[in-house]
């Protein structure tokens, strides 16, 4: 076990314990973004992840149209 951990060391340059390399980090929201998301879903509380972040998407843009 402990050889398993120095060819770690070795690969990495460090030694982690198992599971805290890689993965994926956690997407920060701004408090804009937040409030958006609550207003789709108290308009249609069904609505599907990938149908907010569409609208989120189509909403910057046409922002940054007006900009």
């Amino acid at each position: 076990m402990i050889g398993r951990y120095m060819r770690k060391e070795n690969l990495l340059g460090t030694l982690r314990p198992p599971g805290l390399i890689g993965g994926s980090k956690p997407k920060v929201a701004t408090p804009a973004v937040v409030s958006k998301i609550e207003q789709y879903k108290r308009e249609n509380p069904t609505i599907f992840a990938w149908e907010i972040r569409e609208r989120l998407i189509s909403e910057v843009v046409e922002v940054a149209v007006y900009l």
